[in-house]
């Protein structure tokens, strides 16, 4: 495996445990749902569970230390985020980055799969060849090479045009990387009326799917019956003459 950059890597056991409590036998038990616990997952304002993050960080780096080590002596590079808020908070600001271990990881730590770092520059009929003048033999290829962000996705389908034109799609503006400034408050230009009129923009993993496809059905709704639908910092195709951009709810 070549490995081009650190990457947070979480055993998805611990990763059901730890994120917001989420739903799993334990808490079903504890009579904790799924929709309770979306619910408890969306009523979170971003600047309060960057905090809870770096504590859930810190627990995870503690209870699974000796994981991390193996990993690490083996030659894997780890990230943690850069403020050390964990992977949660590098997909809501970038979307990428990390990785839930479901096996991988013993693979590489007990020497199956053998690890080299560097980026790509070229393939032969069968070599692999690196930036820094290394080869590596190979039968096959596999580009595991992640997420792209949302914009391209949008350009793909619309065309750049629009998609410059929307603005930039995901993240929170914590000044972090692929997530610049100012500071949103919410993720950019999701679930919500944007700066092209008709056009709204869904994603995301399953939870907030199913948590924000009812907003944004409501909101949707509300509009065919022409009910007023104030939303805060919002395009002024998306306001009713008499709302004020400075107020109402998003």
């Amino acid at each position: 495996m070549v490995q081009r950059s650190a990457s947070m890597v979480t055993p998805l056991d611990t990763q059901l445990k730890t994120i917001f409590g989420g739903c799993n036998d334990d808490t079903i038990a504890k009579g904790i749902t799924t929709d309770k616990s979306d619910l408890k997952l969306v009523t979170v304002p971003f600047k309060i569970m960057t905090a809870q993050q770096k504590e859930r960080c810190k627990q995870i780096r503690e209870q699974d230390a000796e994981y991390y080590r193996r990993l690490e002596a083996v030659g894997f590079r780890l990230d943690f985020g850069e403020d050390d808020t964990a992977n949660f908070m590098q997909f809501l600001r970038r979307g990428n980055g990390y990785y839930f271990d479901t096996g991988a990881s013993e693979l590489i730590m007990n020497g199956d799969v053998k690890l080299a770092h560097g980026d790509v520059r070229g393939l032969t009929q069968n070599k692999v060849l690196l930036r820094d003048g290394s080869e590596l033999e190979a039968d096959v290829v596999v580009l595991a090479t992640g997420y792209r962000p949302f914009n391209d996705i949008v350009e793909r389908f619309i065309g750049k045009d629009m998609a410059d034109k929307l603005g930039k799609v995901w993240g929170l503006g914590s000044n972090t990387r692929n997530d610049p400034g100012p500071w949103e408050g919410e993720l950019r230009n999701m679930w919500k009326p944007t700066a092209q009129e008709g056009l709204w923009v869904q994603g995301g993993n399953l939870s907030f799917s199913r948590n924000f496809s009812k907003y944004l059905a409501l909101q949707l709704q509300a509009r065919y019956l022409g009910i007023p639908t104030p939303v805060y910092g919002a395009p002024a195709h998306a306001k009713a003459p008499e709302d004020d951009v400075n107020s109402g709810t998003s």
